[in-house]
């Protein structure tokens, strides 16, 4: 019986390891800014935060940029100089990148259609 319910507890605390991880990957919208987006997504072992975003001092360039990425619990960090740091509060469901600009998760379809329209204005 002890070794049934060790069993369960190992098997619980594996299950909530990836929890984090699930809520943090995929595509974010900024909140207030329709025309930049982050992707966070796997690559084997890997983790890659893509920027997508129009410039703010040209609108007709648009800028996709590709760090590598670490997930560990609730943040993103990239290896980056100047590096990108993303916090997932999850009471808000929001990505907070630098500690100031909030993303909200968006659908995979809608963020795509969106950044395609960005590139093709661009």
């Amino acid at each position: 019986m002890n070794k049934l319910v060790i069993v369960f507890s190992v098997l619980l605390s594996l299950l909530g390891c990836g929890s984090d991880e699930n809520n943090i990957i995929g595509y974010w919208q900024q909140r207030d800014n329709d025309e930049n987006f982050l992707q966070i997504s796997k690559n084997g072992n890997d983790y890659i935060l893509t920027k997508y975003s129009v410039s703010s001092w040209h609108k007709s360039i648009f800028i996709e940029k590709e760090y590598p990425a670490e997930i560990q619990g609730n943040t993103v960090k990239t290896g980056e100089l100047i590096g990108l740091n993303a916090f997932y509060k999850e009471s808000e469901k929001e990505l907070i990148l630098n500690g100031s600009k909030k993303y909200i998760k968006v659908a995979a379809e809608k963020a795509l259609e969106k950044i395609d329209k960005l590139k093709n204005q661009s």
